[in-house]
This record gives structure tokens, sequence and C-alpha cells, in this order.
């Protein structure tokens, strides 16, 4: 095991298999579609923003679930994944390095 940290507890549903995590991980995606839909709905009046970050910090949680699940199953080292998407998205080009550096001053 690497230094890889939760930042959630284990859910109950970390007990499950890998198949019904993903169908989870799709369906709180799917609210969070809905509640910025709603955030961009200026008839109504609402700011919802407070609920698009809860439904993004509920795919968070939904996905260290699936990590779970595979670390039991299948021996996976979420730390290794991790490294594996940073590597990836470096390569790419992804991260703000020049934004980073910036808010360093």
């Amino acid at each position: 095991m690497t230094d890889f940290a939760y930042t959630f507890p284990p859910t109950k549903w970390a007990r499950d298999c890998s198949v019904n995590q993903l169908l989870q991980i799709v369906a709180v995606a799917q609210e969070v579609d809905e509640a910025f839909s709603a955030a961009c709905d200026c008839v109504s009046g609402r700011s919802p923003v407070a609920a698009v970050a809860v439904e993004v910090v509920d795919v968070i949680q939904a996905c260290e679930t699936m990590l779970r699940i595979l670390e039991r199953d299948h021996g996976l080292d979420a730390g290794d994944a991790v490294r594996a998407v940073y590597e990836k998205n470096d390569a790419r080009g992804y991260y703000d390095v020049q934004g980073a550096k910036d808010a360093e001053r």
C-alpha cells in the first residue's frame, strides 16, 4: 500500500460489487448535471451553487467507494492509480502550472 489517503470513511456500499458501484457513480454524476442545470435556470431566481457542490462531492465519495471495492476485490493500490492519473494529465499539459506559481506569490 502507498500513502494514498481517502477523504471519506468507507460507506456501507464498499461491501457491494464494482458493477453496482459504477451504476451509482453514473447516477450521482447525473445528479451533478441536474443541479448544474438548475443553477443555470435564471427564471427561477434560485442560486443552487451549493447544491452543485454537494453533488460534485458526492461523486468524489462514490468514486472513493469504487476504489475501496477495487482494492478489496482486485488488489488495486489507489495511490498507484492517483499517480498514474497525475502523470497522464501532467504529460497532457492539463495542470495550470503558471496559475499555481502565481498563487504562491
